[in-house]
């Protein structure tokens, strides 16, 4: 029962400077949804790179393509 009226009188606050600072909360929710999809594209990069490497071997082309890749991903930012 404690714990109950603890987690709502948290909440409570929690949500009060939630709403006293909405402008501010839409801010950082921004900022965290760019660096979301930048950190996706990087893993996805990343990903592919890997995929390049399965045969244990980087050939030219595939040096390219990575490198190709890379720089697309620089120049988004």
């Amino acid at each position: 029962m404690i714990e109950w009226i603890v987690k709502k009188v948290i909440l409570s606050k929690v949500n009060g400077l939630l709403k006293t600072y909405s402008q501010n909360v839409d801010k950082v929710r921004n900022i965290l949804k760019l660096w979301t999809t930048r950190l996706q594209k990087i893993l996805s990069c990343f990903e592919s790179t890997l995929k390049k490497l399965d045969d244990g071997e980087l050939s030219e082309q595939e040096l390219k393509e990575a490198s190709d890749e890379v720089m697309t991903l620089i120049k988004e930012f």
